[in-house]
């Protein structure tokens, strides 16, 4: 199996936990328990991570062009604003950090699995 080819396959399976997180977590708009954290996902994924998950299976499924230095570095930095957000906040407020032990290993997960990927495929980006 080429490194790209495994680095397309860890992306997918992170994005398969990226989308379930998501999924779950909008599933629970309007349930008091999770009700500030689920808005600000809300907002935060419904919008721009959508938008931006698009730009990067386009990046590592589009023409072998599209796969510069420049690009993995614009790759690090989308998947910088992914998830550092999932961490970043917990220590100043509760609401911004994961609800429950299950969120946590999937954002873990995720986050694993997406950045390996990219640096998998550092080399097929030149």
């Amino acid at each position: 199996m080429s490194k790209l080819t495994l680095s397309r396959l860890l992306l997918i399976i992170g994005s398969i936990f990226f989308l379930g997180s998501m999924g779950l977590t909008l599933s629970h708009i309007g349930d008091p328990h999770y009700q500030t954290h689920s808005w600000y996902h809300f907002f935060r994924e419904a919008s721009s991570n959508l938008i931006l998950l698009v730009m990067v299976y386009l990046i590592y499924f589009g023409s072998a062009a599209w796969r510069t230095p420049t690009s993995w570095k614009i790759l690090c930095v989308i998947f910088a604003a992914f998830f550092l957000p999932y961490w970043m906040g917990a220590p100043f407020n509760d609401a911004l950090s994961a609800p429950h032990f299950r969120a946590a290993l999937t954002h873990t997960l995720q986050a694993g699995l997406m950045y390996s990927s990219l640096l998998i495929a550092y080399s097929e980006f030149k």
